[in-house]
């Protein structure tokens, strides 16, 4: 089993770079061998390459999940189904070309289990730093992402539909 983290986002947007910024944390750390950590970027459909050789891939991103709502914390982790990614607007700016990756690699063996774990913005503005709430909530996000990756999963592949 091999399992790829991928941080997803622009670290020219503040939060949005969220992912990117967990990812390179976490890259800097000890991680067990079947684990690999990447910088996605705002790659979109351009990581399919990167993506395809592994079994399992965690996708790590901002996602506005207060809706008309409100009421979702800055900092706040969920997890976001890739058939919900597929079957909606987008939750950040990435998902149309990660949405096309993930169709892309229904094409090949069904082989990989994809998880994405949107974490909720404060400001999305130009910036190359954090909101000071993102800042405060980094070292949760962290742990939790870092749980994540490295604990045992039981799903089945990656589905997208129109």
């Amino acid at each position: 089993m091999t399992r790829l983290l991928l941080g997803v986002g622009n670290i020219l947007m503040g939060d949005d770079g969220v992912g990117v910024h967990v990812a390179r944390a976490l890259k800097a750390e000890e991680n067990p061998p079947f684990l690999a950590i990447e910088d996605g970027g705002t790659g979109g459909i351009s990581l399919i390459d990167l993506i395809e050789p592994f079994d399992e891939i965690l996708v790590v991103d901002a996602a506005n999940m207060n809706g008309q709502g409100g009421g979702c914390p800055a900092g706040r982790i969920a997890e976001i189904r890739p058939a919900m990614l597929c079957a909606r607007r987008a939750w950040s700016g990435h998902d149309h070309g990660l949405v096309d990756a993930l169709k892309l690699l229904e094409i090949f063996p069904s082989k990989h289990v994809v998880r994405i774990l949107g974490v909720q913005p404060a400001s999305v503005s130009p910036s190359l730093t954090l909101s000071p709430e993102l800042q405060a909530a980094f070292p949760a996000i962290l742990t939790t992402v870092r749980e994540e990756a490295v604990r045992p999963w039981n799903m089945k592949g990656v589905t997208c539909h129109d």
